[in-house]
């Protein structure tokens, strides 16, 4: 229905501009349309939704455009200009970079020559941003109330773990159906304050002193248990007996909370000697 529409407006335009030649009827310039397509959201290959772009072609028709100046598209905070010189009664601004914000965009045709011809639209709607975005850091204690925490390479028994909340964290809001330890699905799950966050919530080393044995703080933590057999497969050749291992949590939030992913570390000392 669109395509017809600016189909039968040309058409229009062009009788109109016949019109007035046969009858010797001075044209003022005028704009006619100013419509848009729009090519998918560009990431910027980095993780930053601020930077994602995508590009737009714009195309307008008119009559009786200045012989001199030029014709401008002005959109997104930005101008684009092009000489009138050899203008005819349709022209394209191709491969216009905008920011991919979901917003509606809104753009004008202008002639420099001529402030009176002129035409605002709204051309559509934005793509919206696409980078996935860096997961949150988020408190994480393997064997909360103990550190170091050791973890008995030939035990049969469960790992704790605790994902721990604070006043900008609700555990609450974690799907529990994406947490994994080293990749590792937890055995099961409850809710309890266990723990207090310790710094820093990645990057940490030493399993002397990157540990904690804070009790709770009075934020709702998430406690899971996990086979502690799977967790030493997961880690594969890096368990050896007095070894100090970084395992990695993962997860999400619920779609409700946004899905938003978060990351978490703590240091385990290996033990393998009895049981």
């Amino acid at each position: 229905m669109m395509k017809r529409s600016r189909m039968k407006l040309s058409l229009l335009s062009t009788a109109f501009i016949g019109l007035m030649l046969a009858t010797g009827t001075a044209i003022s310039c005028e704009v006619f349309t100013l419509t848009a397509s729009f090519l998918p959201c560009f990431d910027q290959n980095t993780p930053d939704p601020a930077d994602d772009t995508f590009i737009a072609d714009f195309t307008t028709t008119f009559a009786a455009p200045p012989s001199t100046g030029d014709i401008e598209l002005v959109v997104g905070g930005q101008t684009f200009s092009t000489s009138v010189t050899g203008l005819g009664t349709t022209f394209q601004f191709l491969s216009v970079p905008l920011p991919a914000d979901g917003l509606p965009v809104q753009a004008t045709i202008r002639f420099s020559a001529d402030p009176s011809c002129t035409l605002t639209e709204t051309v559509g709607t934005a793509p919206a941003a696409c980078s996935v975005g860096l997961p949150v850091e988020v408190a994480v204690d393997i064997r909360p109330g103990s550190c170091p925490n050791p973890l008995n390479c030939r035990s049969n028994g469960v790992l704790p773990v605790a994902i721990l909340g604070s006043a900008t964290f609700d555990v609450t809001e974690i799907d529990p159906a994406t947490v994994r330890l080293a990749g590792v699905a937890p055995l099961r799950g409850d809710y309890e304050d266990v723990a207090t966050p310790y710094e820093p919530l990645v990057g940490r080393q030493d399993c002397r002193i990157d540990c904690t044995s804070m009790g709770p703080d009075g934020y709702m933590d998430a406690t899971l248990k996990f086979a502690t057999q799977d967790v030493v497969a997961a880690l594969g050749t890096v368990v050896e007996d007095g070894a100090c291992v970084v395992a990695q949590l993962t997860g999400s939030l619920r779609e409700s909370a946004g899905g938003t992913e978060f990351v978490g570390e703590d240091v385990i000392r290996i033990r393998c000697k009895g049981r």
